[in-house]
């Protein structure tokens, strides 16, 4: 016998509907839904924006050719946008994960957590909805995601040459006369889905993911001004905005953000003062190299 759900049942959901109703978007842990955003805009898709300029990296995964070594210095030198596509066989990157949890397995060193999540090893990160943003600030902890790479013997393993191309990727940063400022690296464990907030950075990145896949929704720096936020974060971010709910508030319009989907062996070049809004899924790793 089915049991009537009460009247506060019903009140609960009403109250729910209106508070969607009113924001434009809720939230869930297993989802996002919309039922409109704060001006009747239909819900964006990723496949609604540009994309960013691409090309491939060459024959061989994880390698660059020489036309690709040559989009990336005139992308550096123009600060324009850049994705440069591996091409990486399913198989070679289902290894690069193994390689990748064997490393965590091995490693016993506890690592700050973000958002003030403490210290944790990396097989407890892996396994749990934390996140490591690694090298962002001065550290004696070595950075585990270079730790790995590093350790990779040539010729043996994925990752021995993904190690091979991140050097390639800082003998071009050489060439282009840029200073190396920092090789953060950022790893997600069973995350919920989302991303931002909205930001710009003071310096050029080379982001290159390993595992998993990351998508990056990017806008030059004057498509939206700080001071027109109505949520803010530090003078770099706006928490107002999402590519996908566009609200009110001044922010990029369709046609200046741009989308750069990247998977396992791809890379992006974002230009210093760019904004992006980057959405990662769960069991993600990223290095990067960040420039002057």
């Amino acid at each position: 016998m089915s049991v009537r759900p009460g009247p506060e049942i019903f009140e609960s959901q009403l109250q729910r509907m209106l508070h969607v109703l009113k924001t434009g978007m809720e939230y869930h842990p297993a989802n996002i839904s919309a039922a409109g955003t704060r001006a009747n805009r239909p819900v964006r898709a990723a496949s609604d924006f540009a994309v960013v300029q691409q090309q491939a990296m060459g024959h061989a995964p994880f390698e660059l050719s020489r036309s690709a070594e040559a989009s990336l210095l005139a992308a550096i030198s123009a600060s324009r946008p850049l994705v440069l596509r591996s091409g990486l066989a399913a198989v070679d990157a289902a290894g690069l994960v193994d390689e990748w949890e064997l490393h965590v397995a091995q490693d016993i060193t506890p690592y700050q957590m973000a958002g003030g999540k403490g210290k944790q090893t990396l097989a407890n990160m892996w396994d749990s909805p934390l996140r490591l943003e690694h090298d962002l600030e001065d550290t004696d902890v070595r950075n585990p995601v270079v730790a790995w790479l590093e350790s990779a013997q040539p010729g043996n393993g994925v990752s021995a040459r993904a190690w091979g191309l991140q050097q390639q990727i800082e003998r071009v940063v050489a060439v282009a006369g840029r200073r190396i400022l920092r090789r953060p690296a950022f790893a997600a464990g069973l995350i919920e889905p989302g991303g931002g907030p909205a930001h710009f950075d003071q310096y050029n990145n080379v982001a290159l993911v390993l595992c998993g896949r990351k998508r990056f929704f990017i806008a030059p720096h004057e498509a939206m001004r700080w001071v027109d936020g109505e949520r803010n974060g530090e003078r770099n971010e706006r928490h107002d905005v999402h590519p996908l709910f566009p609200g009110a508030y001044p922010q990029p319009t369709r046609r200046q953000w741009m989308c750069a989907d990247l998977g396992p062996g791809d890379l992006l070049f974002l230009p210093y003062g760019w904004w992006h809004w980057v959405e990662s899924e769960p069991r993600s790793v990223m290095t990067n190299v960040w420039v002057d």
